[in-house]
């Protein structure tokens, strides 16, 4: 875990972003829950998703160097 961080990291997570136009790129996270992912400037969604835990979304507007954190809590059993 990162020094300051609430949460550990999550491995393999799937991390999509969708922009206006409907184009998608995706990534998962690494061992350390690190992702990487090329999007156009401007709005886009953002969807992290893995199994065995509630899916976020969220809007956001990207700019040159945008960094995104999330965090995602266990699905109810």
């Amino acid at each position: 875990m990162l020094p300051g961080a609430g949460e550990p990291p999550i491995a393999d997570v799937l991390i999509t972003v969708t922009d206006d136009g409907g184009e998608e790129s995706s990534a998962r996270t690494d061992g350390t829950g690190f992702y990487s992912v090329r999007a156009a400037v401007g709005a886009v969604v953002v969807t992290a998703s893995k199994d065995g835990y509630k899916t976020r979304e969220a809007r956001f507007e990207v700019s040159d160097s945008t960094v995104l954190n999330f965090s995602l809590r266990p699905a109810a059993e």
